[in-house]
């Protein structure tokens, strides 16, 4: 819960960003309140979670790219 994430820079030859995925356990044991703030893919800010290549899966809430 409540959790940022900042400045964080990927670089990657091929020009792809690496999958980030998010999942909780069960309905009890949630992700939340999750924040990104400033991700670069060689050195270029990502504006979207499309681009980001964020996949959020079951149990996760509030996930958000800034």
């Amino acid at each position: 819960h409540d959790i940022l994430f900042k400045n964080i820079s990927v670089f990657s030859e091929s020009g792809n960003m690496p999958k980030s995925l998010f999942k909780g356990f069960d309905e009890e044991h949630r992700v939340r309140n999750i924040a990104i703030d400033g991700l670069f893919l060689n050195g270029f800010r990502i504006q979207n979670k499309a681009h980001a290549n964020l996949e959020i899966r079951d149990f996760c809430d509030d996930i958000i790219l800034r």
